[in-house]
């Protein structure tokens, strides 16, 4: 904030963008020839733009050099994540925060350099768009489609908890019901997830 830098800090940047919008800000950030740091649940997104991670849950901040695939699965699809530094604590909402590029003190030249590799790899990206991108979308869907039935189950499973609704004998009885229905969903949305993913792997490979 002292001296003047290309930083953007963007929140959730593709919440409300359909696709093809989400691919044109992709590849805007991609050329872009500074520092970005998104905080974002976007899975899709972070795979594409980013090349660290910090990554906010139970109260703690821990960076990640790299991208980790594993750091990137929805619940409960890989094992835990590979060790990595803890850069902060305290109360903080839980989610997935991406640092993209380099430090604001970092010179020039390289940033140059680092903006000049982005831009190569979004060229390389768009010569093998074609053969993968249907793949992309349906994976990019998929991944929200589970994040939004895991926080169903969340909200669910939260009323379940309170005491006060167990006097509605009704109303537990529906829950449980919505309960039961909204995890079905989530595993079978969490298997067509992964087989996609299995997919664009193959097609990339």
């Amino acid at each position: 904030m002292v001296e003047p830098v290309n930083l953007l800090v963007l929140d959730e940047p593709t919440n409300h963008l359909d696709l093809p919008s989400c691919d044109v800000l992709e590849d805007a950030l991609v050329a872009y020839p500074g520092t970005v740091l998104l905080v974002t649940h976007d899975r899709y997104l972070i795979r594409e733009v980013a090349d660290a991670l910090v990554v906010v849950k139970d109260g703690r901040a821990v960076l990640h050099e790299g991208v980790d695939e594993e750091l990137l699965a929805p619940s409960g699809a890989t094992s835990a994540a590979a060790p990595a530094t803890p850069v902060a604590s305290g109360d903080s909402r839980a989610g997935t925060a991406v640092s993209e590029a380099s430090g604001d003190g970092e010179s020039a030249g390289r940033r140059e350099n680092r903006a000049e590799v982005r831009r190569r790899t979004a060229a390389a990206r768009q010569r093998d768009a074609a053969e993968t991108r249907e793949v992309r979308k349906r994976v990019q869907r998929l991944e929200r489609q589970v994040a939004k039935a895991e926080a169903e189950v969340e909200r669910i499973g939260a009323e379940l908890a309170d005491p006060d609704i167990y006097d509605d004998h009704q109303r537990v009885r529906a829950l449980a019901d919505e309960h039961d229905m909204a995890k079905e969903r989530a595993e079978s949305l969490m298997s067509q997830w992964m087989s996609a993913q299995e997919e664009l792997e193959t097609a990339g490979s």
